[in-house]
């Protein structure tokens, strides 16, 4: 039995003429709000926010950063800088080295633990977050 694999399924639908409907959207609203600068302020003054709406709504549906549209490169921006982080301090090899190894005797005898727990131990301690 043959099935039909889809194929170019990255590629969006074209809507409206040359562009999709995100493109005729982000287009359409930079003119928009160019539109209510012109109107709401005087010419000299509304010129150069004009630009920059006109700028910006071109640059998000027709800018691509690393093959990605500028929207989820934003999106991802934000995310990031928004978002709660997890630091971990690392020794790093600026410290002296001793000139004698210092090997510490556990006065308990600590239980065997198999490798594969340990993973886990290590990952779980490795990926673990602050959880508000």
């Amino acid at each position: 039995m043959n099935f039909q694999v889809p194929q170019f399924i990255e590629v969006e639908n074209k809507i409206f003429g040359p562009l999709s409907f995100p493109q005729f959207i982000f287009v359409v609203g930079g003119l928009a709000v160019a539109f209510l600068l012109y109107v709401l302020l005087p010419l000299y003054i509304a010129l150069v926010p004009m630009a920059i709406a006109i700028a910006g709504g071109l640059g998000l549906a027709f800018y691509k950063l690393n093959n990605r549209s500028l929207i989820y490169v934003i999106q991802s921006m934000l995310k990031y800088y928004l978002g709660s982080k997890l630091y971990i301090w690392q020794k790093g090899s600026t410290a002296q080295p001793r000139s004698k190894p210092v090997v510490a005797q556990a006065a308990i005898d600590l239980p065997k633990i198999s490798e594969s727990r340990l993973d886990q131990l290590s990952w779980s301690l490795d990926v673990k977050e602050h959880i508000n």
